[in-house]
């Protein structure tokens, strides 16, 4: 199966690059398996095409705002590379090659998603979960769209003529649903991956937006269960980068848990 895998990048470049590193790995870890396309809209001219182009991205150039009609041209771009679907995920996000395979599994001619997504702020290492209560209009991030829906909708999937700066899972929820489609195909995470990446913005303890978000504290050590040891050092070299001023903290990563998963990790590589 072809499985072209879609996002948006605005500024964020140190955390973009390692984002778009992750999906090269992982496409190079799937080969056989899985044929992954990763296609990026961007809106800085030459650096961020120079910067996808080198994770070997798909890339097409469009402004910035609005929002719904930059994932519009992500995803009419990804249309060249005849995919079999379309998933969408954020510059700031990282799903699990598990959570992949899964949905390219059981999206067949329709939708797949999950309603739950872990939050997690960088600056202060803490980590979050959230959970939608409305399955209809599930997690944006690892929403995957077979062929056939795309066809149905001219591979728009949000609203192309309105403006939008925000709230575009629930505008192309609606439109889907408006041409038959419904996000019937909604699971939790289970073990897999599903990882918002916030560079400074605070978790607070429970926070709820108009009922539908949910967030509450988990331990960071659910990440060593769901993420390769190597991409838990990216993230805190990417952390010492961005506040070199924050002292480092040993305790991010337990000794037993680093030593572990780092003999784990060389002999997979093997």
């Amino acid at each position: 199966m072809r499985l072209a895998a879609i996002t948006a990048v605005w500024k964020r470049a140190e955390l973009t690059d390692l984002v778009l590193a992750y999906y090269a790995a992982m496409r190079r870890d799937l080969a056989g398996r899985l044929e992954l396309e990763v296609v990026v809209a961007g809106s800085e001219g030459a650096a961020s095409r120079e910067m996808a182009e080198r994770h070997g991205c798909h890339y097409v150039e469009v402004d910035n705002m609005p929002l719904n009609r930059k994932f519009n041209a992500a995803c009419r771009a990804a249309r060249a590379v005849d995919p079999d679907a379309v998933m969408v995920f954020g510059s700031d996000s990282l799903l699990s090659q598990g959570f992949l395979l899964r949905a390219a599994e059981r999206v067949g001619d329709g939708l797949y998603a999950t309603n739950q997504g872990f939050q997690f702020d960088l600056q202060r290492w803490q980590l979050g979960i959230m959970e939608r209560e409305f399955l209809t209009n599930p997690s944006g991030n690892g929403r995957t769209l077979a062929r056939t829906v795309l066809n149905a909708v001219d591979w728009h999937p949000w609203p192309q003529r309105a403006y939008l700066s925000h709230n575009l899972d629930g505008n192309s929820s609606r439109k889907l649903a408006a041409r038959g489609f419904v996000y019937h195909n909604v699971e939790p995470l289970g073990e897999e991956l599903n990882l918002n990446i916030r560079a400074g913005e605070n978790i607070t303890k429970r926070f709820n937006f108009r009922g539908a978000l949910d967030y509450e504290p988990r331990p960071v050590a659910i990440l060593a269960q769901r993420l390769d040891f190597c991409w838990l050092i990216e993230l805190l070299k990417l952390r010492e980068q961005l506040w070199p001023q924050r002292k480092p903290y040993s305790g991010y990563i337990p000794l037993a848990f680093t030593f572990h998963r780092f003999r784990r990790w060389l002999r997979a590589r093997a």
